[in-house]
């Protein structure tokens, strides 16, 4: 899994396998071998394809787990 982020405000993330929790303060994404969890307030995802997505909002915190 890639992240892209543009200050605290965008986060592109590239080659995730699914989407786990979707809510305003926090979105977990499933990576091939790692979960990404992003905190933070207004989030929202701009757009989703198979192979990216790019969140927005005003983000907190990124978390690795593996």
């Amino acid at each position: 899994m890639l992240i892209t982020l543009t200050e605290n405000k965008e986060a592109l993330i590239e080659n995730y396998k699914g989407l786990i929790t979707y809510e305003p303060t926090c979105i977990v994404v499933k990576g091939k071998h790692t979960t990404l969890t992003i905190t933070g307030t207004r989030l929202n995802i701009k757009y989703f394809t198979n192979d990216d997505m790019k969140i927005e909002g005003c983000i907190q915190c990124i978390e690795y787990i593996h």
